[in-house]
């Protein structure tokens, strides 16, 4: 819950840890791209912090697509019209980083999908996104290689 409003929040933790440089700069790559993008169908970026030791990222309240479809009633699946709905979302999100701020995801896969409460879906997981001009420093990720996003809170 966030302090400052006593509204839901999500919090995405990374550790720092020794010999993970690699890691580490991909998340704070994606903290940047948080920061800056401001898009619906984008994980809204609320506030952050950085330190030695440890990156807090703190958004809307979202839940990831997986946990969401295990969450639903009798094991109840997404009908054609709301994974439709979702897919449309999550391509609004893409036409605007691709068209309108001239990046590449790199990294779309079930992991990088979040739900809000109100059911829309937002793209997150931005470690592996990269100018389309191509940022040498950034290791792209084949289609079946997606890194899980760690979330700690609904």
């Amino acid at each position: 819950m966030s302090k400052a409003t006593g509204e839901q929040v999500s919090l995405f933790v990374h550790d720092v840890k020794p010999n993970s440089e690699e890691q580490t700069q991909l998340a704070k790559a994606a903290f940047k791209y948080l920061k800056t993008l401001r898009h619906p169908n984008i994980l809204s970026y609320i506030d952050g912090l950085e330190t030695e030791k440890c990156l807090h990222v703190v958004t809307e309240p979202v839940m990831p697509l997986s946990a969401f479809l295990e969450s639903r009633d009798n094991g109840k699946t997404l009908s054609e019209l709301e994974i439709s709905w979702g897919l449309h979302q999550i391509v609004k999100a893409l036409s605007f980083l691709v068209n309108d701020c001239h990046l590449i995801h790199n990294n779309v896969c079930t992991s990088a999908v979040f739900i809000d409460r109100a059911g829309e879906w937002k793209l997150g997981a931005l470690d592996y996104m990269c100018s389309e001009q191509g940022d040498v420093a950034v290791p792209r990720k084949g289609p079946l290689s997606c890194r899980s996003t760690i979330l700690l809170s609904w």
